[in-house]
């Protein structure tokens, strides 16, 4: 009778055992079953001239697990300018919008700030952007980081590796703001072979005036073998509420495809650098077998 009791005992605890790591199973099941959505946030949706971009990831889901990182060049929290032609809203509805996004988020005008480790066990993750770009300077071998310009910007995570589940980030309208501050607008045009690039500067009121100088480096003349890089520099003097303009022109090069252009420029006052510029993109109708040259600016 006594060694039936102790059959009777080690079987209840044979099953307790089992049901703890059925139950346990079925949880794991649950959890990695689920997503974990996270939204990326600014503090608010305009940001003055002088200052830094505050913002957070916000975790979404309730008692889901998750951890990410983003530490490496190529992950974080891309900050992206968006065209001025296209309603903001569209990056948030519009998934062929996004997918250009994705692409645009590596390029190397980008800024992207890193994400720590960071996991569901915490709380909202505080970062901030110090309004800087990244230009890549051959002379030094390596980036150089100067002031952005004025425009409407979105925040773009992208992680580098995730554990045990799936982690989406979720784009909201707080994920987009406007930086207040110096407003560049490029106007370019091509008519026989030669390219006309009109730069015009801007300041928001209430900024006191500014006096600076424009240069960028020219493309190449096609037509000689002149290897020696030309600089167009130019002192603009900048008044809030009024428009400044510098035109340049040069030869259009490429025998091949659609000819197209690009610019990276730099404004200097005192001992602050304005990075800003333009590179283009190509459309192609299939149907119609027509391209379309279009170009963003940064």
């Amino acid at each position: 009778m006594r060694l039936k009791k102790q059959y009777l005992a080690l079987i209840v605890v044979v099953m307790l055992v089992l049901t703890g790591l059925l139950a346990s199973w079925i949880v794991g099941s649950v959890q990695g079953a689920k997503v974990a959505y996270v939204a990326v946030r600014a503090d608010k949706s305009e940001f003055g001239m002088d200052e830094n971009v505050t913002f957070s990831l916000v975790p979404l889901s309730q008692d889901v697990q998750f951890t990410v990182s983003g530490e490496h060049d190529s992950a974080g929290v891309y900050i992206v300018r968006l065209a001025d032609d296209i309603d903001p809203d569209t990056y948030l509805d519009d998934s062929n919008a996004v997918q250009n996004i994705s692409v645009r988020a590596r390029s190397d005008h980008e800024p992207v700030i890193p994400i720590p480790r960071y996991n569901s066990s915490g709380e909202p993750m505080r970062m901030s952007w110090n309004r800087t770009i990244p230009q890549y300077d051959a002379e030094r071998g390596g980036y150089v980081w100067y002031k952005a310009t004025e425009g409407t910007y979105l925040l773009y995570p992208v992680y580098q590796w995730e554990y045990g589940h799936a982690t989406k980030f979720m784009l909201e309208r707080a994920s987009i703001f406007h930086l207040d501050g110096l407003r560049v607008d490029h106007d370019i045009s091509l008519d026989d072979s030669v390219f006309t690039v009109r730069t015009e500067f801007s300041l928001p009121e209430g900024a006191g005036p500014m006096s600076g100088l424009f240069t960028t480096i020219l493309p190449r003349n096609p037509d000689t073998f002149n290897s020696t890089m030309t600089y167009h520099n130019e002192t603009v003097e900048l008044v809030p509420g009024q428009t400044t303009t510098v035109t340049i022109t040069y030869p259009a090069s490429g025998s091949y495809g659609p000819v197209t252009t690009s610019m990276s420029a730099f404004l200097i006052v005192g001992d602050i650098t304005y990075a800003f510029g333009f590179w283009p993109y190509i459309i192609y109708d299939h149907v119609n077998n027509n391209t379309e040259v279009r170009y963003v600016q940064y």
